[in-house]
């Protein structure tokens, strides 16, 4: 029913790769540019110490004075 692996071996091999282009190497560098980018984002303490986890949110109000 599947192909056996010596069957997909020799399959494999009859693709012709010729035409195919490498990547240029200006891809490899904006790639890890943006890599540490990022990384340096996610490592980022903010003055608190705490690592940042997404947006700064509002702190906490107290509640409003009501009828006595």
């Amino acid at each position: 029913m599947g192909i056996g692996i010596r069957e997909r071996k020799t399959a494999t091999t009859d693709i012709d790769l010729s035409d195919i282009k490498p990547l240029p190497l200006w891809f490899f560098g904006f790639e890890g540019v943006m890599a540490a980018a990022y990384d340096l984002t996610k490592a980022w303490d903010d003055p608190t110490g705490r690592a940042h986890t997404g947006p700064a949110r509002e702190p906490a109000r107290p509640p409003l004075p009501g009828p006595p």
